[in-house]
């Protein structure tokens, strides 16, 4: 058989690796973590077999491979589901007609079975391991329990919960796989109109016009149909839909404040706690089965358990409600529909967002150039101008200096085609902030409207609502420095250690999720302290090594207890303290040297990205570092940033002179050497960096990563000529 290119894309290193060694030699194998590494690969190149795990950090298994028969540019690619639960009869037949796998595999899975499986499904024949297809029955489908599986129920939009089947994963399938969902019971709007295919239409709205009942994503796109919305304070339901997806929103005098979906297996209260590393699988499982039987719901049960608190299941649901509003602008095309008048929408989970933070949000996390070049690029020969009194600035529209700075190559003469060739931006992101800028009044096209207007007024609105949301659920960010602009972006520009002490001194809650290249990493705090850190790739950070290191824990025994942890769905830790193989002490002190490892190394990270949630922290039974956290900032940076990067940032500013900031730390006590206690004490705004380290002769090395750590904490700054 010719050799193949096979993705393997499993989140769990070990069964990764074991599927890999598999298939190795008889074809070219791949290993992907993540959804999102794994769309990166396809980019590069179509690989003829994709293995999915059905529980990825950043997606569902069975939807990565539906999307991937849903283009046609990998419609051909094979794909192999793999389970680590076990699936009722029918899973695999059913699976295969809505989500068009052609493969099925089930943890534990042998190297002869991964190889079955490949060389099945490239001879055109359905693999399937564990459970047996089901002999089609004539007899007609159960109807789903309830409306939509991946929503909740509510008795006023403060207090929602979730419904034990919403988690339950052969009650996701079953709702996925049901032939179409079930119709609204309060909204008895008909289906949405697909309009039949005509003359193209323009890719923009016009400005004044009142929004259409039903009509089409695309030619107007989502952010433009929401505001039509809003300028008419609209009161009803928009109904979205796309391949198979819907978004039901509800509108009160044109904001959403309500959402309520169909499948979307990563939006799901339990998929959301495993991903986040609050709860595990097997967790997870038992407290399904803890609802069914008491006929409770997964939320409850939880609280009732202990596993989360009710604070911090109202902060999950707050930012499930995001993430079902942020999906919605995924897509380039689709359908809509409008009832008005609607004033309930049961099974929804309230939206506590301002319509301008949802327009920024979703702009930039899901708008591509592939979606915004027809908005802008068709009109690339025409001349842009500023509007001389803007209504939004660059804090309202989240952007960096660097990115307002665009505004400064549009000056009434160049073209939008001349302002997008000269940014200095990468090209999504110089398409992205056009777009917010036109969206909202900034620029305009000189020669008259080509593009949706929003009236002053309309944007006045949005900003005051913006503003008065904002001071209710923040604090002042006034100990922040200006370069922490949003809760994302770019560690090129804010370091990591940077942005934690901005969490750290703004006692923060929440998630903060890294990503570079393949790697993925999730920093949870409680208070602006670190509890918990996920890495996608722990290495020589895993428990089981740190256990060797710390605890004296022997190779052997930690590959025993892995497996046996493995077999019984348990936690290492929990199999190891029940074989008396580590005290709970030395299991402690091993996690708490993890927490602080995992921590240190990301300061390392000079690339990639960083998003952060708030309000997501886990009710852990991890403690938070016990360590003096400024201090611990220090050394990460000391000891873990590229002298390349230190050098860079330090280097040009070394004859300014120096001094402290104003502050309540004492740098003196931050340091024991005795030269780097004289520096801080030194910092009075007159003697330069040069001379510090000229005086105190300090290795010239340390010197910088001194002055660097400093200067990124905002703890010293230079003093203007």
């Amino acid at each position: 058989m010719t050799t193949m290119l096979i993705a393997v894309v499993v989140p769990d290193p070990k069964l990764a690796a074991e599927m890999a060694a598999a298939l190795t030699g008889a074809h070219q194998v791949e290993i992907c973590h993540t959804a999102r590494a794994a769309m990166d690969l396809i980019d590069r190149v179509v690989p003829d077999v994709v293995i999915a795990h059905t529980v990825l950090p950043d997606a569902n298994g069975l939807e990565l491979c539906a999307r991937l028969k849903a283009d046609r540019h990998t419609e051909e690619v094979k794909t192999i589901v793999v389970s680590g639960f076990r699936r009722a009869a029918g899973f695999v037949e059913e699976a295969r007609a809505k989500f068009g796998i052609d493969g099925y595999l089930e943890q534990p899975i042998s190297a002869a079975e991964a190889r079955d499986a490949v060389d099945a499904v490239l001879k055109k024949k359905t693999f399937c391991q564990g459970t047996p297809p089901r002999v089609a029955s004539t007899e007609p489908a159960a109807e789903p329990n309830g409306l939509n599986f991946d929503t909740l129920e509510w008795d006023s939009p403060s207090q929602t919960v979730e419904t034990a089947a919403e988690d339950d994963f052969e009650a996701e399938i079953r709702a996925a796989l049901s032939e179409s969902p079930p119709e609204p019971r309060t909204v008895a709007a008909a289906a949405p109109r697909v309009t039949e295919p005509g003359p193209p239409e323009p890719p923009h709205g016009s400005p004044n016009q009142e929004p259409d009942e039903t009509g089409r994503i695309g030619p107007t796109l989502l952010p433009e149909l929401l505001l039509q919305y809003y300028r008419a304070h609209a009161n009803g339901v928009l109904d979205v839909r796309s391949r198979g997806e819907h978004r039901e929103i509800l509108l009160r005098d044109g904001v959403p404040t309500m959402i309520r979906t169909n499948f979307i297996a990563d939006d799901a209260l339990g998929q959301l706690l495993v991903s986040r590393g609050m709860l595990d699988p097997v967790a997870l499982e038992m407290a399904l089965q803890a609802a069914r039987q008491s006929g409770g719901r997964l939320g409850e049960v939880l609280v009732d358990q202990g596993v989360i608190g009710h604070k911090e299941l109202q902060s999950l649901l707050s930012a499930q409600a995001k993430r079902k509003m942020n999906s919605a602008f995924r897509w380039k095309e689709g359908t809509y529909s409008f009832m008005s008048g609607v004033t309930r929408l049961p099974n929804a989970v309230a939206i506590d967002q301002d319509l301008l933070s949802i327009l920024v949000a979703g702009v930039s996390l899901h708008y591509d150039m592939a979606k915004l070049e027809e908005r802008l690029y068709t009109n690339k020969s025409a001349i842009v101008e500023r509007a001389e009194f803007p209504e939004l600035g660059r804090a309202e529209l989240h952007l960096s200096e660097r990115e307002w700075r665009l505004l400064e190559l549009i000056n009434g003469k160049r073209t939008l085609g001349d302002v997008i060739a000269e940014a200095d931006l990468n090209f999504t992101r110089t398409f992205q902030v056009l777009y917010l800028m036109l969206l909202f009044g900034v620029i305009c096209f000189a020669e008259g409207d080509r593009f949706l207007r929003v009236e002053d007024a309309v944007t006045h609105r949005a900003r005051t609502e913006a503003a008065q949301h904002a001071s209710g659920i923040r604090a002042a960010a006034a100990a922040a420095d200006v370069a922490v602009e949003s809760n994302r972006g770019n560690l090129a520009e804010v370091s990591f250690g940077h942005y934690l002490f901005h969490l750290f001194r703004t006692k923060a809650n929440g998630q903060l999720m890294m990503e570079r290249d393949d790697d993925q990493e999730t920093v949870f705090l409680r208070n602006g302290i670190p509890v918990k850190v996920l890495s996608s790739r722990p290495g020589r950070l895993a428990l089981g090594e740190m256990l060797i290191e710390h605890a004296g824990l022997s190779p052997a025994a930690r590959d025993r207890a892995l497996e046996r942890a493995r077999s019984e769905r348990r936690l290492i830790g929990e199999v190891l303290l029940a074989e008396r193989l580590v005290s709970p002490h030395q299991l402690f002190e091993a996690l708490t040297s993890q927490l602080e490892a995992k921590l240190l190394a990301l300061f390392g990270w000079t690339k990639g990205h960083y998003y952060f949630d708030e309000g997501v922290a886990p009710d852990t039974d991890l403690p938070p570092l016990n360590v003096e956290f400024t201090k611990l900032l220090l050394r990460g940076m000391r000891e873990q940033v590229p002298a390349a990067v230190v050098q860079a940032d330090v280097e040009p500013i070394l004859d300014v002179p120096l001094e402290k900031t104003e502050t309540d730390i004492d740098l003196a006590t931050l340091f024991s050497d005795p030269r780097e206690q004289r520096i801080v004490s030194m910092l009075d705004g007159r003697r330069t960096g040069d001379t510090l380290i000229r005086v105190t002769q300090i290795e010239r090395m340390r010197g910088l990563r001194l002055i660097y750590s400093l200067r990124q904490l905002g703890l010293i700054a230079t003093v203007d000529s």
